[in-house]
């Protein structure tokens, strides 16, 4: 019942077209209608995936982990075969693609991440991570 609850809370968020208000540490989906709205406020991190994709698969189990311990910035996935349009948007060149956004704009993006270690996924999210939402005491340097 706890995820269900929370799939209501998103998904009444993404219709108000914000996720300021939708529970945060979870991964949401948005499709080709919510894509937009979704990354318009704040830090989000994007992931287009396809479900025949095995990076992709590899490549979930860390992006949701690194979802939870990071509250305070959103998680969305987008299914690439089902919002095209959302997928081109964020520049989807190979799957899957990680794009990073502050306020709508895009601060990073990698595409084809094809690493089968767990653990070098993971760092290379974090890099990621890192590299576009540095902590404020660097970013005032």
């Amino acid at each position: 019942m706890k995820g269900l609850r929370f799939c209501r809370a998103a998904a009444f968020a993404l219709l108000m077209g914000t996720l300021q208000d939708a529970p945060q540490g979870h991964v949401t989906v948005v499709d080709d209608r919510t894509y937009a709205p979704a990354i318009a406020a704040g830090n989000v991190v994007v992931e287009v995936t396809a479900p025949w994709c095995a990076p992709c698969r590899a490549l979930e189990p860390q992006y949701e982990a690194i979802a939870r311990a990071r509250p305070s910035i959103a998680f969305l996935r987008i299914d690439y075969d089902e919002s095209p349009a959302a997928a081109a948007a964020v520049g989807a060149a190979s799957l899957p693609t990680i794009a990073l956004y502050a306020n709508g704009a895009v601060r990073a993006r990698e595409s084809g991440i094809q690493d089968a270690d767990p653990a070098a996924i993971r760092d290379r999210l974090e890099r990621l991570i890192a590299q576009a939402y540095p902590p404020a005491s660097s970013a005032a340097e």
